[in-house]
């Protein structure tokens, strides 16, 4: 589920311990997202502030993909090369893409 949230946002920063957090205040959030955020909250065991953080991080954070990831994806690219490519081979497929 992707967590949009409408609303106006007020931005403050502060320094804490040499690190600088920003407080966010949204206001006029529409009532069924509230309640969504709510449930979400409550099924992570989070708090609604821990679940909208974890909200944000998701829509901002580009998708990281883990070291297993990518070995699984070589080994799978591995497998699905049925022979080994030659320099030709790689050149037409790279032709067939553009047209």
């Amino acid at each position: 589920m992707s967590c949009i949230i409408l609303a106006t946002i007020l931005v403050s920063l502060y320094n804490q311990n040499e690190t600088n957090m920003a407080n966010i205040t949204v206001k006029n959030i529409p009532k069924p997202i509230y309640e969504k955020l709510k449930k979400q909250a409550e099924a992570r065991h989070r708090s609604m502030n821990s679940e909208i953080i974890a909200c944000l991080e998701k829509a901002v954070e580009p998708n990281r993909v883990t070291d297993n990831e990518i070995l699984y994806l070589a080994r799978l690219a591995r497998k699905m090369a049925q022979k080994a490519l030659n320099t030709e081979d790689i050149q037409d497929a790279i032709d067939k893409g553009r047209s």
